[in-house]
């Protein structure tokens, strides 16, 4: 939620969010990353190995052997969301569409302009796709983030509102 993203913005802007290594935990690490990516937050996922959830498997390992597997586990959001929606593509046009859409709109909400830049050159390289296109969607989607922002707040919020209009 938006008030444990500002708690935890108060002690770091470098976020690990675990999750379990079955279908239900990929999914799940691809939510709330754009809300996190929004307030500027690095994120990187580590998803663990089957039958394991975050609890389980930190009782199973000592505390070293548990930061290690995070520090050689972990990776970058683009790089995780890339590579799972690759996955789920395989090659379908269609889907390798909605794929781009899903990343372009997720760099699109990141604050710094140099991260998106960043992102968008690996992005670039992971699904070899030209640099431009993907620089030009993205600035179309803040575009477009930006005027919907500006629309709700010039919207009347009443009828009294909308009768001054």
């Amino acid at each position: 939620s938006e008030d444990q993203i500002s708690i935890l913005h108060r002690f770091t802007n470098n976020i690990t969010l675990l999750y379990d290594g079955d279908a239900a935990g990929q999914k799940a690490a691809l939510r709330g990353t754009d809300m996190l990516l929004a307030r500027g937050m690095r994120i990187k996922i580590l998803l663990l190995p089957d039958n394991d959830d975050p609890d389980s498997f930190a009782r199973k390992h000592t505390s070293t052997e548990f930061r290690e597997y995070v520090e050689s586990h972990q990776v970058d959001f683009i790089t995780f969301k890339t590579n799972l929606l690759l996955n789920e593509a395989q090659g379908d046009p269609d889907k390798m569409s909605d794929l781009i859409r899903s990343i372009v709109e997720s760099i699109s909400v990141v604050p710094e302009e140099i991260e998106r830049s960043v992102y968008i050159h690996k992005c670039s390289e992971m699904l070899q796709i030209d640099e431009k296109m993907l620089i030009r969607e993205v600035m179309r989607t803040r575009k477009a983030i930006r005027n919907k922002s500006n629309e709700s707040v010039n919207r009347p919020n009443n009828a009294n509102d909308i009768l001054k209009t």
